[in-house]
């Protein structure tokens, strides 16, 4: 595996995601007589970034997370992703507590907004999860409850909701429910 290898992939080129990424890797590319096209092996990210972007209203930076990795059995469009991004970024709770009162809630604590991209390349399965990793475990148990209907079923909507708050606006959303 040769470590410091640099990959570069773009998603769309009109909508602009992209992933830009130094690992290590041990890839076989090959190119048939007929010219079909194949890639075999494994790709481990040790430092990169995805830049995430909707419309012209997001363009975040997401920090991958080193040992993410990407897998080719043959179609390069058909490569197998398990990726993780952090974008990091400070936030008050204030708005999840609509009955405080006192603004004890007010101060912006870190937050860290972690995007899953599994599945495959063109077509991946994402996902999104919500940490506030210096909160108290009230402020902890508010958003668990806000995100989540039961202890493994997410509320997809709320999720969305505070997802697009974080990334857009920088804050969180009142809660709908």
């Amino acid at each position: 595996m040769n470590s410091g290898t640099k990959v570069k992939i773009l998603f769309d080129e009109s909508i602009g995601d992209k992933i830009f990424a130094e690992g290590k890797g041990n890839l076989e590319m090959s190119i048939n007589p007929v010219g079909d096209f194949d890639m075999f092996g494994q790709f481990e990210v040790e430092e990169g970034d995805y830049t995430l972007t909707f419309k012209n209203l997001v363009n975040k930076k997401l920090e991958i997370v080193p040992g993410s990795k990407m897998m080719w059995d043959g179609d390069p469009y058909q490569a197998r992703m398990d990726i993780e991004a952090i974008y990091n970024l400070r936030a008050s709770p204030y708005a999840l507590m609509p009955e405080d009162s006192s603004g004890r809630y007010k101060r912006r604590v870190p937050v860290e907004l972690e995007l899953e991209l599994g599945g495959f390349l063109l077509t991946p399965d994402i996902d999104f999860e919500i940490r506030m990793p210096t909160s108290d475990e009230f402020v902890k148990e508010r958003l668990r409850s806000i995100l989540y209907v039961n202890q493994s079923t997410v509320n997809e909507q709320e999720l969305n909701q505070q997802v697009f708050g974080l990334l857009v606006l920088n804050r969180f959303m009142p809660p709908t429910t």
